[in-house]
């Protein structure tokens, strides 16, 4: 179904994006020691011979570079370019990148050797192994009806989802935060996760090379940078999507938080861009066409993007998961908000996610005027799709669901919850309410949010 990458997509610079001279916000961020990680090489005019990484990874002349001089993408585009014609691939016969590798050398390793590494002692660094790509889920045009390319994507999704029973549609509704919605053996349906954290790039901690780690968004936001944002947005759906491919995660799905900073004590004011509902918007514009870019000839997205956390939502509270010490936390905390804040505060960032044609958009913990965000249809399916026109997959935050009664105490059990959430509009709940409270009768429901997943 999905564009292939060539496998140094992940190197550094966005492949295919012209390179123009460095604003001074743009020189600014680049000194930062994430996007020396991303950018690795140096600044044109410090190149030497055969000169030492700092981190004791050798650099072969032609075209090493000092330790510690200043990164430049547009050498680091040059120098990938010239070492693909010299060498060919990633790696020489003595295992070291010649004249490209002057930056953080993890991500010059070939993968296997990086695999092999023993880790570094963080969390996750023991869990690096070998992976296998899933086996493809249409070999061909004509293995299933859904795999004939020539119809939209729409209709494929139709066909597929038509082949399910409630059961298995119960099942790809309700995602596990690690382990995603599981597989359909026999309809060759490989498993899939819709929650994989990507503000500042992406969170994920057992993978070789590492994912690139860029500033903070409230960081990046400050320089006011439109093509910064979509060229950051761009570069971590090309490790999304190379990961991807090469079979190490099932997700093309990467969660971005546009909540306003109303508060310093939320706690959370540097996941987001600001406490302006425009820039907020702006950014959003520029990180979603850089992760949603087309590419290839069928136009296909690099990967999904998915606003969070809509609406209303900048309270995380005291008492910590899953009881409160005290009465309100972000679990069961009732936002009450005037029509005009909602229409000029709350809302100017998420219908430019839906103008933007986001992928996903995930509904807030909170409650507004009294209605839990998992099960509000009136903001999400009234206003959201119906007058907004987003398309995409409506996702709850994990454990909202189950939080519709038992923290905030809006419907008596765990069933009367699962039908409010389908009803308000939730195609996909990270949590198991929904499926350890399906029942035959929730078909309908459960077919419109499992094909309205698919596309996506």
């Amino acid at each position: 179904f999905w564009l292939k990458l060539k496998p140094w997509a992940c190197q550094g610079a966005v492949p295919g994006v012209a390179t123009t001279p460095r604003a001074p916000a743009v020189h600014a961020l680049q000194s930062m020691a994430p996007m020396r990680v991303l950018l690795g090489l140096c600044s044109a005019g410090a190149a030497t011979g055969a000169a030492p990484h700092a981190a004791g990874f050798t650099c072969a002349a032609p075209g090493g570079c000092a330790a510690g001089a200043e990164p430049d993408v547009e050498s680091l585009l040059q120098a990938r370019k010239v070492f693909a014609e010299r060498y060919g691939g990633l790696e020489d016969g003595a295992g070291q990148v010649p004249g490209a590798a002057c930056g953080d050398p993890a991500w010059f390793l070939p993968v296997h050797k990086c695999e092999q590494a023993e880790g570094g002692g963080g969390w996750g660094s023991g869990r690096r192994k070998k992976y296998t790509p899933p086996p493809p889920p249409c070999p061909n045009d004509w293995y299933y009806p859904w795999c004939d390319m020539r119809k939209s994507p729409e209709e494929r999704a139709k066909l597929l989802v038509a082949r399910m029973n409630w059961t298995e549609m119960a099942e790809q509704v309700s995602c596990d935060i690690f382990a995603g919605v599981p597989g359909i053996e026999r309809l060759s349906v490989n498993p899939y996760n819709y929650i994989r954290e990507n503000d500042h790039g992406l969170l994920w901690n057992d993978v070789c090379p590492q994912t690139t780690m860029f500033p903070n968004a409230i960081t990046m936001a400050a320089s006011f940078n439109k093509s910064l944002w979509r060229r950051a947005g761009h570069q971590s759906a090309t490790e999304l999507r190379y990961n991807y491919n090469l079979g190490k995660q099932p997700s093309l799905f990467s969660q971005i938080n546009f909540n306003v900073f109303m508060d310093p004590r939320w706690g959370r004011g540097q996941e987001v861009p600001g406490e302006d509902p425009f820039l907020n918007s702006e950014y959003a514009t520029s990180w979603i066409s850089g992760v949603q870019a087309p590419r290839g000839p069928n136009r296909v997205p690099l990967a999904g993007a998915s606003c969070k956390h809509f609406t209303a939502y900048s309270l995380e509270g005291a008492g910590g998961w899953p009881y409160p010490l005290y009465d309100s936390n972000r679990h069961n905390f009732n936002a009450v908000v005037t029509e005009q804040d909602l229409a000029d505060t709350q809302f100017p960032m998420y219908q430019r996610c839906a103008k933007e044609g986001a992928h996903g958009m995930m509904t807030a913990y909170n409650a507004v005027n009294g209605v839990p965000m998992a099960a509000n249809g009136a903001l999400t399916n009234d206003l959201a799709r119906d007058r907004w026109g987003f398309s995409g997959a409506t996702i709850t935050d994990c454990g909202a669901v189950e939080d519709i009664w038992l923290r905030h105490k809006y419907v008596k059990d765990g069933k009367e919850a699962a039908w409010q959430a389908l009803k308000g509009g939730t195609d996909v709940e990270c949590g198991s309410t929904i499926k350890d409270n399906a029942v035959p009768q929730m078909e309908p429901l459960l077919r419109r949010g499992a094909g309205r997943k698919f596309p996506a």
